[in-house]
């Protein structure tokens, strides 16, 4: 019988998930290329992936507009494409109900909607289990596929936000998440929004046949590197592609510091589901006190 190689990740939180996420796809080409994934044109591909965060948590002042240029529309579309509510409800009262029977074993799956067609169902499930033994409930989450850098990040913040919905936002952060994703990626001119966040230096060289002092960096990882250095200086207009301008416009700065794009700011915070109640500073307060550690 022969095992499928599958890339197993831990992270404290969803939030440094997507940041390990992103530094293994760019930092690992070896280890990947091993796995069955590699390169394919501008992306770095890697398959049969499982992620475990020990807390659905994204910080509320994580600034969606500043990093990846994104406007409230594009929650909107997210969560009208994808969630059906009444659906949802139905699930949340199953759960709920086995919640408070205290019982120590039970499995329901949300299922995510296409509403659109847009969302290519990428969105597949996620579901809300107990299992025997364990203190606090599990949420499964599974996907089609994820382009790592800008769309997981807004993928993971509506998981915690289906999970603070059904079993409250307090006992929300002490779940664990578990997630496969069976296709994962990240595309050369989009990781340039992460380098813009983290800056440059989150791409390490890698060392080259186990020699101290022979690292160097990856074809694909110097494709990075020479296009963030090629579009920190170049004049956005003269970009071809319009997808390529937003990375330019993203990562270059202002003289307030702020990108050029002028987004304006989209905090976490404030992207909730319908019936979910605005977060205040008390509840974010409260919220980062009750962490489990």
């Amino acid at each position: 019988m022969n095992l499928i190689k599958i890339n197993q990740m831990e992270f404290p939180t969803l939030e440094a998930a997507w940041e390990g996420i992103n530094e293994f796809l760019i930092n690992n080409e070896e280890q990947i290329r091993r796995n069955g994934g590699g390169t394919y044109g501008t992306e770095m591909v890697s398959y049969d992936n499982f992620v475990h965060a020990y807390k659905p948590y994204i910080r509320p002042d994580f600034n969606f507009g500043e990093i990846l240029g994104y406007t409230y529309k594009k929650w909107s579309k997210l969560v009208s494409n994808y969630v059906n509510l009444n659906y949802l409800d139905l699930v949340k009262s199953e759960v709920l109900d086995r919640e408070n029977k205290k019982s120590g074993h039970y499995n329901f799956t949300f299922h995510f909607d296409n509403a659109h067609g847009g969302g290519k169902d990428c969105l597949i499930s996620l579901s809300f289990c107990r299992r025997k033994g364990q203190k606090d409930p599990y949420v499964i989450y599974t996907t089609r596929a994820s382009e790592v850098t800008s769309r997981l990040i807004f993928d993971f913040l509506l998981i915690q936000r289906i999970t603070e919905y059904v079993y409250g936002v307090e006992k929300a952060q002490r779940c664990d998440v578990l997630c496969y994703i069976p296709f994962m990626f990240v595309n050369v001119e989009r990781f340039l929004f992460y380098m813009g966040y983290k800056g440059r230096d989150c791409v390490k060289k890698q060392m080259v046949d186990n020699r101290e002092g022979s690292e160097r960096y990856s074809p694909y990882q110097k494709r990075c590197i020479d296009k963030y250095d090629e579009f920190m200086v170049i004049d956005p207009n003269k970009i071809k592609y319009k997808v390529h301008k937003r990375s330019a416009v993203q990562i270059q700065k202002g003289p307030d510091g702020k990108p050029i794009s002028k987004t304006k700011d989209l905090f976490a915070r404030d992207l909730t589901l319908p019936f979910h109640p605005k977060y205040k500073d008390k509840d974010i307060a409260k919220l980062n006190t009750n962490l489990k550690g």
